[in-house]
């Protein structure tokens, strides 16, 4: 069979774009060789060029397969990040924010509470705090415009007296 191989005669078919079933390295001598230790060394050479790309290849696939690992654990890492960031600080803040809205569309003695992280929470109490002093300033201003308005009424009783004595006299 080798010796058929040699003068090129192969009866089996010729199979395009079959994918490779082993790794080998083809080189011919420029000469006929018969020295056995000639061959011996070359067959030798052959063999660790065929072992190294062997080596070479595993090591590409292995390396290949610490990139797929690296990039599961990646995609890992996002995805727990995302939920932990919708859990832990956008959950909070959009109560927060809800409860800012009841304020602001005029429920002010609605009290604003948040939970969630020690941020989001000293907030939330930075807003009640606010709406407190806004609900103490309106009190205030509400006493003062009663004051006025008493102040009014009794400028307008003494002048209704004051034109009433006027009349008389």
């Amino acid at each position: 069979h080798l010796h058929e191989l040699a003068w090129g005669r192969d009866p089996r078919r010729v199979v395009r774009d079959e994918p490779e079933k082993s790794t080998g390295h083809e080189e011919t001598f420029g000469t006929d060789v018969d020295d056995p230790a000639v061959i011996h060394r070359e067959l030798l050479l052959l063999s660790e060029r065929t072992a190294a790309r062997e080596g070479l290849a595993s090591a590409a696939t292995g390396l290949a397969w610490v990139g797929v690992g690296a990039i599961v654990m990646v995609a890992g890492f996002l995805i727990a990040a995302a939920f932990w960031l919708r859990r832990s600080v956008l959950r909070p803040v959009s109560g927060l924010a809800s409860q800012v809205r009841l304020v602001a569309s005029g429920d002010t003695t609605h009290p604003v509470v948040a939970d969630g992280p020690r941020e989001i929470v000293n907030l939330g109490a930075d807003v009640d705090s606010m709406r407190l002093a806004i609900l103490h300033e309106l009190e205030a201003a509400r006493e003062a415009n009663q004051q006025l308005d008493d102040q009014a009424q009794d400028l307008e009783r003494s002048n209704r007296d004051l034109e009433q004595f006027a009349y008389v006299a």
